[in-house]
């Protein structure tokens, strides 16, 4: 029995504190492009165990043409499983806002599966972080969820 399977289909979107929206600034945001089959999508990172596995699902999805799914057994402590994309350049001081659907399958424990967005400086060093008010745990459809700062 999987703890954690989860699957996720992100968009990410710059939009300034506007009316109108802004360009999307995340490349490959729909997991769409992954040139090894049952791999992370191109451009995207990982921060897991061995354990855990986080592969382009083309069998569910919220839109598009696939999600990135993260599967882990119950045996792996709880942790931050984290995919992630950088993406540059950003203009010092302005609004970013990254939202994404989730759709969570037997997500306990922890927090549950959310969305934060992370600054660094050059050198790598994180400056600040702001995490979606709204997490999404045990099993349930596809819902979007917000990440705004600064």
């Amino acid at each position: 029995m999987l703890r954690t399977p989860l699957a996720l289909f992100l968009f990410a979107f710059a939009l300034p504190p506007v009316y109108g929206a802004s360009p999307n600034l995340l490349d490959n945001s729909g997991f769409e492009f992954s040139g090894t089959k049952g791999h992370t999508a191109d451009g995207w990172g990982t921060a897991l165990p061995p354990e855990v596995a986080c592969v382009v699902d083309t069998a569910v999805f919220h839109s598009g043409l696939a999600s990135q799914k993260l599967s882990a057994p119950e045996s792996v402590p709880v942790s931050w499983f984290t995919v992630s994309r950088s993406v540059t350049p950003l203009k010092p001081g302005a609004a970013y806002t990254m939202s994404a659907w989730i759709r969570s399958e037997g997500v306990r424990d922890g927090a549950g599966a959310y969305l934060s967005l992370n600054f660094f400086s050059a050198s790598g060093k994180r400056l600040s972080f702001f995490d979606s008010p709204a997490k999404a745990t045990g099993t349930g459809e596809w819902r979007r969820i917000t990440s705004s700062g600064p």
